[in-house]
């Protein structure tokens, strides 16, 4: 969409009927009225990082470069629409919908489900407090991890590779299946989950190439990568 047309879409507000669609979801539970308001509160800046989701990395395979000693090395990660909903900790109920439809609706201002489910523990809150710094994900001051499966909470959640960014405020975790790597968890990390980070090997990215269908979109390349030998992680 054109961004003429996603300055006109709606603002996006979240209502449910009185009589709410009941599911199971582990994990997971009915919102309530106090918590309906309270994401309302952010639902303006779940939009704006959904169309900015939508426009820059739905569909695309982001390659970052890091180095490591002597040359630098390279890591594709397979960006889908339907990866979005599953970072905020929110599950939307209504007939037909999809992650992807999901996603769609939330760019265009439709904010009315079945039903909203939230993620237990306060997680979706915590997500959404650190949504607009999911933008740093493409940004070289952001540290790349290669091995983070030892750390228990990352093995409990089947991840192995995570972006951290500089100020360690976020963590994008990723799982790999059938050789293809995508964002599997949005989270802010405790004192503690820093760090046990800390004593891993970390990267800084030394530059990234995001193409999407098939057309380079965005790309930020230090000098020096093109004087060295570049390798796959």
């Amino acid at each position: 969409s054109s961004p003429t047309q996603t300055q006109s879409q709606p603002l996006l507000n979240f209502t449910i009927p009185e009589e709410p669609k009941s599911i199971y979801k582990p994990h997971y539970h009915p919102i309530s009225s106090k918590e309906l308001r309270k994401l309302n509160r952010y639902a303006q800046q779940l939009q704006e990082v959904a169309k900015w989701y939508d426009e820059t990395l739905a569909g695309s395979k982001v390659t970052y470069f890091v180095k490591d000693k002597d040359e630098v090395k390279s890591i594709e990660i397979t960006f889908e629409k339907e990866h979005f909903m599953h970072l905020t900790g929110i599950y939307l109920i209504k007939q037909g919908i999809t992650s992807s439809i999901a996603l769609d609706n939330i760019v265009q201002g439709q904010g009315h489900f079945d039903n909203i489910y939230l993620a237990n523990k306060g997680a979706a809150f915590s997500k959404l407090q650190i949504m607009p710094d999911l933008k740093a994900i493409i940004d070289s001051s952001s540290f790349y991890f290669n091995d983070v499966s030892d750390i228990e909470k990352f093995h409990r959640l089947d991840v192995s590779k995570a972006i951290r960014t500089e100020d360690s405020d976020l963590v994008l975790a990723f799982r790999t299946d059938d050789g293809e790597t995508f964002p599997a968890s949005l989270m802010k990390p405790g004192k503690t989950l820093n760090l046990q980070m800390d004593e891993l090997k970390r990267r800084l990215f030394w530059g990234f190439i995001v193409r999407k269908e098939n057309k380079l979109i965005h790309f930020l390349l230090t000098s020096i990568i093109s004087r060295m030998v570049v390798k796959r992680c």
